[in-house]
């Protein structure tokens, strides 16, 4: 398993709480974020389209399975919305849903 978790990708999704540049990313106060495997590579104000940036880097590293850990915050419903959209975006991708109950991050991403 330790072997395994080396090509398991990883992505937190949050909101900005301030304006802020990095790594030649404009981020607006409010935008979504995506920190992938610890570094901040995507912003967006729409969640939709920050997933679909997520998933093109995720596609990148040849990821198959993709795992959505659902945040206290996001419905159940807007959740399994989200992942009806990508899923029909991503024909290719195999997708999960579960409840994480984290606070602060609507999602946490696992691809492998």
């Amino acid at each position: 398993m330790a072997g395994q978790i080396a090509d398991v990708t990883t992505a937190e999704i949050t909101r900005a709480v301030r304006d802020a540049t990095t790594g030649g990313l404009e981020i607006k106060q409010d935008d979504f974020i995506a920190v992938i495997d610890g570094d901040i590579r995507a912003t967006n104000g729409g969640i939709f389209e920050l997933l679909c940036s997520v998933l093109d880097i995720f596609k990148e590293k040849e990821v198959e399975l993709v795992t959505f850990y659902r945040g206290s915050d996001l419905p159940d419903a807007d959740a399994r919305l989200l992942v009806q959209r990508l899923s029909e975006r991503f024909p290719d991708l195999d997708f999960e849903l579960h409840d994480g109950g984290q606070p602060l991050y609507p999602l946490i991403i696992s691809g492998e």
